[in-house]
């Protein structure tokens, strides 16, 4: 875990990297961390049509949001709130709470 962490810091902390890998508890495999190259992790696949309809929802949103400024309803999108009825992912109805 440690090498892994070593590898991971060592293109933005070259040098607490290689002090990291030249202290490790256990013999590291290479002598110096920038020998061993990038480490190996495995990550989940990505849920890309999931992905795409939470940008989609987003989209929507920022819609509503720009529209509700030209309005003057609002000043900025940091004055909205989004409410969840449900997302049965169609487009969003603009509703503005005063």
């Amino acid at each position: 875990m440690f090498d892994f962490l070593g590898q991971m810091m060592a293109p933005i902390l070259p040098h607490m990297a290689e002090d990291i890998w030249l202290n490790l508890p256990y013999t590291p495999p290479t002598k110096s961390v920038f020998q061993g190259g990038w480490g190996k992790e495995v990550f989940p696949p990505h849920r890309e049509e999931e992905w795409q309809k939470i940008l989609a929802l987003r989209g929507d949103v920022n819609k509503c949001t720009e529209l509700a400024r030209r309005l003057k309803i609002i000043g900025s999108s940091l004055e909205t709130k989004v409410k969840r009825r449900h997302f049965f992912w169609c487009n969003l109805t603009c509703e503005f709470l005063q």
